[in-house]
C-alpha cells in the first residue's frame, strides 16, 4: 500500500465551507483544527513506526503521513468509524455467481484453492509470501484475484475487467505514486473513460477507469480510522473522475483475510476482517461484486451513459435521463461532451454534481443538478417551485426525486442515531452565464449583484430564505438579459421556509460558505439555543459578496494579493476567529482601486454602514448576561422593528444610485474617447493609465478610507510601516 499525499490545502478549503461536510453532521467537535498537518501530532501517538516507538522523533515519514491523513479524515467523517456485524459481509453479492459455478471452480486445479489432508482449504501462495516483501504479496494476490475474475465474472458486451498490480510505479512522478493503490481493477464500459497520461498512476490506469481498488498488507487489526483514511484518498478521486458514482467499495487484503470499505455521501463503514481460507465463497462473491460488469453493482448511476470511442477509450457523447414527460416516458437529455461536469469536492455531504446538457425538444442548453440531501431536509425542488417566475432567481424546468438512498447500501438498522440517510434527487434548470467573479465591467457585475438581491427579496416574499449567498451562487444572466435578470441567484438546496421552527434548525446551523457567513451565524456555533437565521444574515452575505468583488479585484481578473490573503483566512479558521476578523473588516477602512471609481466606492461605503448598524445593535445583546433563551429572542427581534421591505429598499437604492453614476461615467468616457485631443495639450491627456481607465472627477484620488467605528473593534494600533497594498 502506498499512502496518499497530505491534502492540507484541499481539506482546509473544502470542509469548512460545506454545511453537510466536516464536523457539521459527522459528530466531530466544532473546535477541531482545520489543519490536518497541525492535527497530525495529536494522532501520531496512535501510529507506531517500524521500530515500535510512538514518539514524534522516531516516527517514520510514512507514519507521520498516515497520522496526517487520519487527522484530515476525522475532519470530514468524525472520529467514529462504523464497523458492521460479522455476518453481514457474507450476505453480500449472493446472486453474482451460482453454487454450481463455485463448485466447478474449486474442482479445477487452476482455482489456486487447495485442501490439505485434514480437509482445511487455503488459497495457495498467499501465506507463503516472504514476510515484509510487499511487492511479492501483491503479485500473489493479483494472481488469485485475476483467476477469480477471468473465470467467473459474467461477460457483457463493451465491458472488460483487468487486474493490474499497481504497487510498483517507478516511472511515475512522486505525487502520482502517492495516490497509488496496490491492486487496481481496470475497467471499460459506458461510465468509464481512459485517463489522460498525466492522470495515470500506473500505465493505462487512472481513477477514471477503475471499478475498484485493493490495498495489500501483511497484518490485520490496524486502527479503523487509519485504514479508512488510506482509502478515502482513493475513493475521493474515484468520485471526482467518475461523476455518476453513487458509492465506492474497496478492499484491504492480508494473507489470512480481507475487509471491505464502503464510501458514499453519508460517510464510511467497514466490515470486520473475515478469513478468506475458511470462507472462500464469500471472498469470491466480494471480488466479483467489486469487479462486476453490471454498473449499478459497482455503485454507478446507469441513468447517465456515454458512448466510448474504442480506439481512444474517450467519451464521445452521452445522455442523462431526468424526469418523465406528459405520457410518463423518460426524457433523455444530451450531455455536452466537451464540457466536464462540476463535481463538489469531498465525499460526505451533498455531493453536488452539475451536468451540462441540451433539451431534446428545444435544443436549448440546460443544467442538470444531482444532489444528496439529508433525510431531515426538504428537497430543493420545493423552493424552486416557489421561485417560479421570479426574475433574478434560478428557474426549474423539471424535477426527479428518490433516485437512490444511502440507507439501501447498508445493513438494516445501521448506525443507530448517528446515521442519517441521504436521498439523491435531480433537477433540470435553465442555463445561465458564468459566476460574477468573471466580470468584465463595473456596470455588468454591480447590476448582476443588484438583480440577484432583488430576486432574493422577492423570494423572501414567498417565505423562502436562501441561506447560501456566495460569489459562486450568483451567475450572470443570459446575454441581453433585461433589468431584473442580469444576475441570477442559484443553489436553493440549503434554503428554508421562514416559518421553520428553530428546533428543526439546531442541527444545521452551519450553512453555506464560511467566507460569506454573517457574524450572527458564526457566533451561533455550538450554542444550545442559537437564534434562527433571518434575512439580515443573507443581506450581510451580499455585503461580503460585494466586498469580494470591489475590494479583492483591482480590475477584471486582477486580484489584490493583500486583500486575498486576508479573505482566505475566512475559509478555514475557527468560527470564533472568522467572526473576530469580520468585526474588524466591517469596522475598518478599506480602499477601492481607481479602476472602480467613486460610484463603486460610495456603494460599498453605504452598504458597509448598513451592515455595521446591524452589528452595533446585535453586539450588546451577544455580550449580555441574559439567559440563552432571552438572548436568542432579542437577537431574533433585531430588524423586525423596521419593515423588511425598508431594509431591501435602502440597499437597492445604493445599487441603483451607483449604476446611474457608473452609466454616466461610462458615457462620458466614451464621448471623451471620441473627441480628438486639443493640439495644445499634446499627448498629456490622451489616455488614462491602467489604474485610471475609469473617468475621474477633478483628478480625484479614489483611494479613500471607508470611515466608521464598531462597538467590538479593537483600539487601532499605530504603525510607521508603509500602507499595506490595497489599504490607506
Amino acid at each position: 500500500m502506498m499512502l496518499a499525499p497530505v491534502y492540507k490545502k484541499y481539506y482546509a478549503r473544502t470542509y469548512s465551507s460545506d454545511e453537510d461536510a466536516g464536523s457539521d453532521e459527522s459528530g466531530s467537535s466544532s473546535q477541531s483544527s482545520s489543519d490536518p498537518v497541525a492535527s497530525a501530532a495529536r494522532w501520531s501517538s496512535t501510529s507506531t513506526s517500524s521500530s515500535g516507538s510512538s514518539s514524534d522523533e522516531s516516527l517514520s515519514e510514512k507514519d507521520l503521513e498516515l497520522a496526517s491523513l487520519k487527522a484530515a479524515f476525522v475532519l470530514e467523517f468524525g472520529e467514529t468509524v462504523h464497523v458492521t456485524e460479522d455476518a453481514w459481509v457474507h450476505s453480500l453479492y449472493g446472486w453474482v455467481v451460482s453454487q454450481e459455478q463455485l463448485e466447478e471452480f474449486f474442482e479445477s486445479d487452476s482455482s489456486g484453492y487447495k485442501l490439505d489432508k485434514a480437509g482445511n482449504g487455503r488459497w495457495r501462495g498467499l501465506q507463503e509470501a516472504p514476510r515484509h516483501w510487499q511487492y511479492d504479496l501483491c503479485i500473489r494476490f493479483s494472481s488469485v484475484i485475476a483467476r477469480i475474475v477471468n473465470t467467473l465474472n459474467r461477460p457483457l458486451e463493451g465491458m472488460t475487467r483487468e487486474i493490474v498490480n499497481s504497487s510498483r510505479v517507478d516511472r511515475l512522478s512522486d505525487e502520482l505514486k502517492g495516490r497509488c493503490p496496490d491492486i487496481s481493477i481496470k475497467a471499460t464500459g459506458p461510465s468509464l473513460e481512459a485517463p489522460e497520461t498525466s492522470d495515470e498512476y500506473a500505465p493505462g490506469v487512472g481513477y477514471s477507469n477503475v471499478a475498484s481498488v485493493i490495498d495489500v498488507s501483511f497484518d490485520q487489526g490496524g486502527d479503523n480510522a487509519e485504514e479508512a483514511a488510506q482509502h478515502a484518498a482513493y475513493c475521493r478521486q474515484i468520485f471526482l473522475a467518475q461523476p455518476n458514482r453513487n458509492f465506492t467499495r474497496s478492499l484491504i487484503a492480508t494473507p489470512d483475510g480481507v475487509r471491505l470499505i464502503h464510501y458514499d455521501r453519508s460517510g464510511v463503514y467497514l466490515t470486520p476482517y473475515f478469513d478468506i481460507h475458511q470462507h472462500p465463497y464469500t471472498f469470491i462473491r466480494v471480488v466479483l461484486g467489486l469487479s462486476s460488469n453490471v454498473e449499478e453493482v459497482l455503485g454507478l448511476d446507469s441513468t447517465v451513459q456515454w458512448s466510448i470511442d474504442e480506439s481512444t477509450g474517450k467519451r464521445t457523447h452521452g445522455t442523462i435521463i431526468s424526469s418523465v414527460d406528459a405520457n410518463y416516458q423518460p426524457i433523455i437529455y444530451n450531455l455536452k461532451a466537451n464540457e466536464a461536469p462540476f463535481v463538489r469536492p469531498g465525499i460526505c455531504g451533498r455531493g453536488t454534481t452539475c451536468w451540462h446538457a441540451y433539451d431534446p425538444v428545444t435544443g436549448q442548453r440546460v443544467l442538470i443538478k444531482d444532489t444528496w440531501r439529508a433525510s431531515s431536509k426538504r428537497p430543493e425542488a420545493e423552493f424552486l417551485e416557489a421561485a417560479k417566475g421570479i426574475p433574478g432567481v434560478v428557474q426549474m424546468i423539471a424535477f426527479q426525486d428518490w433516485l437512490a438512498e444511502t440507507k439501501d447500501y447498508r445493513p438494516e438498522g445501521f448506525g443507530g442515531k448517528d446515521f442519517e440517510s441521504r436521498t439523491k434527487s435531480r433537477v433540470v434548470l435553465e442555463h445561465y452565464g458564468l459566476s460574477i467573479e468573471h466580470f468584465t465591467s463595473r456596470f455588468q457585475v454591480i447590476s448582476a449583484i443588484r438583480d440577484a438581491l432583488e430576486g432574493h427579496r422577492k423570494l423572501l416574499r414567498k417565505f423562502v430564505l436562501h441561506r447560501n449567498v456566495a460569489i459562486e451562487n450568483i451567475l450572470f444572466g443570459p446575454p441581453g438579459a433585461p433589468v431584473g435578470s442580469r444576475g441570477i441567484l442559484i443553489d436553493l438546496d440549503l434554503a428554508i421556509w421562514t416559518s421553520t421552527p428553530s428546533s428543526e434548525l439546531q442541527d444545521h446551523w452551519r450553512t453555506g460558505d464560511r467566507r460569506f457567513q454573517s457574524l450572527a451565524v458564526l457566533r451561533s456555533v455550538g450554542l444550545e439555543c442559537s437564534p434562527i437565521p433571518t434575512f439580515l444574515d443573507d443581506l450581510e452575505a451580499f455585503f461580503y459578496v460585494l466586498a469580494h468583488i470591489i475590494l479583492l479585484f483591482t480590475r477584471p481578473g486582477v486580484r489584490n494579493e493583500y486583500v486575498d490573503k486576508i479573505l482566505s483566512r475566512w475559509d478555514h479558521d475557527s468560527p470564533k476567529d472568522v467572526a473576530s476578523s469580520k468585526i474588524g473588516f466591517v469596522a475598518d477602512g478599506w480602499c477601492t482601486s481607481r479602476w472602480w471609481g467613486k460610484a463603486s466606492e460610495d456603494l460599498i461605503r453605504g452598504f458597509q454602514r448598513i451592515i455595521r448598524s446591524i452589528h452595533v445593535e446585535k453586539s450588546p445583546i451577544t455580550h449580555s448576561t441574559y439567559d440563552l433563551h432571552k438572548r436568542r429572542d432579542l437577537l431574533e427581534a433585531v430588524g423586525k422593528e423596521t419593515a423588511v421591505e425598508d431594509w431591501y429598499a435602502k440597499v437597492l437604492k445604493l445599487f441603483d444610485d451607483a449604476l446611474l453614476a457608473i452609466d454616466r461615467e461610462d458615457r462620458e468616457a466614451a464621448e471623451l474617447a471620441q473627441t480628438p485631443p486639443a493640439e495644445t495639450l499634446g499627448n498629456a491627456s490622451a489616455s488614462f493609465s491602467d489604474e485610471q481607465d475609469a473617468p475621474t472627477t477633478s483628478q480625484r484620488n479614489f483611494k479613500r478610507r471607508l470611515d466608521g467605528s464598531h462597538p467590538d473593534a479593537p483600539t487601532p494600533k499605530r504603525s510607521n510601516a508603509p500602507p499595506e497594498p490595497g489599504r490607506i
